[in-house]
């Protein structure tokens, strides 16, 4: 502890500061621990942390040790070893208790000039625990002071990732334009209507990403309940200018602009084939659709779907295009065979065309693997398996299941 102390000394600001550090440091508040970190560090390259926002706890030590490593890089502060030079990814997950929590401390990550990777995400509503309840220290004010200040220019950065950080679409734009040199975004969020709804109409993510970052390689936008994005913006491609884009991510909302907003109602009527396709640009070489193509079965959906899936395989609408990624389960018994898909909304026979497109195009279907079979079982004492055994074994096993059947047995069940 005595070392502890020595070094929380040495770049502790204030009196108060460093005796507030050492207390949480020695209460083992992670936050404190990893700023500690941090200052024996000089040469780390990556962080990847959990970190603890909790509303009238003690002052911001961690956020504030990233501040100053943000300040001294803007002055060429070379030789200074909290200065973090070789810092170049960043993972923060934003980890609270209870209903509220303050602003989730994102700016100190953003105003430091080296990094060429961030990814920030609210881990309890990724998780679905709660909905998001805390907002960004990154909002309107904060972004213009740091952007009029010259603090925020992030030429450096390549692979910016932002799952479900509440932000409002203007502010996401301004840090974008922050970003000149992006080639990989990740955004994933929850957008509720209808408390929201003037902050997000008349927005389109992906067309503003477009404009703003042309040099993006890989582009994943998932909003759920209400899509503020889209492939399409008024009858033109949203993503024309992305003309290095090899792998777009998206669900179906966006993708077939079905989740837009009209006035006071969100828009689930589906485009035409072509002009779905049109809207891609043509050096695409993945694509990846999540989620269910319409929320409610209709032969006009499902026919309007199919017909969309026919024209992606067409090779001369996406002449790049190498995997095609539905979500779908299943397994190809050889080569040569149509595999048994599951988790789609097509008849065997649609199943078998779908995939004799993707032969025809030279497309693979990318398929995830049938969902693993879970064994569990009692043994008592001399480990010989028994029904009223006090001793629980399980067991997890993998498709295509070889080792199912000869657990059961070797155990002395029967199947």
């Amino acid at each position: 502890m005595k070392a502890a102390r020595k070094k929380i000394a040495e770049v502790g600001t204030t009196a108060e500061e460093c005796y507030e550090w050492a207390v949480a440091f020695e209460q083992g508040n992670l936050n404190a621990m990893i700023a500690l970190v941090l200052t024996l560090t000089p040469n780390l390259q990556v962080l990847d942390i959990d970190m603890w926002a909790r509303p009238n706890s003690m002052r911001p030590i961690l956020r504030r040790v990233l501040d100053l490593a943000g300040r001294l890089q803007r002055e060429r502060q070379l030789g200074h070893p909290l200065a973090l030079w070789g810092l170049k990814k960043v993972v923060v997950r934003y980890c609270y208790d209870g209903d509220k929590v303050g602003d989730l401390p994102l700016m100190s990550l953003l105003m430091i000039p080296t990094l060429e990777t961030l990814s920030a995400t609210d881990q309890v509503a990724a998780n679905g625990v709660v909905e998001p309840t805390g907002w960004t220290d990154a909002h309107d004010k904060s972004l213009e002071a740091a952007s009029q200040g010259n603090n925020l220019w992030l030429s450096n950065m390549k692979d910016l990732s932002l799952s479900f950080i509440a932000m409002i679409p203007s502010d996401i734009f301004r840090l974008l334009r922050c970003c000149p040199n992006l080639k990989r975004l990740y955004y994933e969020a929850h957008v509720h209507l209808p408390e929201n709804l003037e902050e997000y109409r008349g927005f389109n993510l992906m067309a503003r990403a477009s404009c703003l970052n042309p040099h993006l390689e890989d582009l994943t936008i998932l909003n759920k309940e209400c899509s503020w994005s889209s492939i399409m913006s008024s009858s033109a491609s949203s993503l024309k200018s992305l003309k290095r884009l090899r792998r777009l991510e998206t669900n179906w909302e966006n993708f077939t602009d079905r989740g837009h907003i009209d006035g006071e109602t969100i828009v689930r009527d589906f485009p035409s084939s072509q002009s779905v396709v049109d809207a891609i640009p043509r050096s695409l070489e993945q694509l990846r659709i999540r989620g269910d193509p319409f929320d409610h079965y209709s032969k006009e959906d499902h026919d309007s779907t199919l017909a969309i899936i026919y024209k992606l395989l067409q090779k001369k609408n996406l002449p790049a295009l190498k995997s095609l990624d539905f979500g779908w389960k299943g397994v190809k018994k050889s080569r040569m065979s149509i595999p048994r898909a599951y988790g789609h909304p097509f008849t065997d026979d649609e199943i078998v065309e779908i995939f004799s497109w993707c032969q025809e195009a030279g497309v693979e279907m990318i398929l995830l693997p049938p969902s693993p079979r879970y064994i569990k079982y009692r043994k008592d004492d001399n480990g010989k398996g028994t029904r009223s055994g006090t001793n629980v074994v399980e067991h997890i096993v993998h498709y295509p299941y070889d080792d199912y059947e000869r657990i059961w047995k070797e155990n002395g069940f029967d199947l």
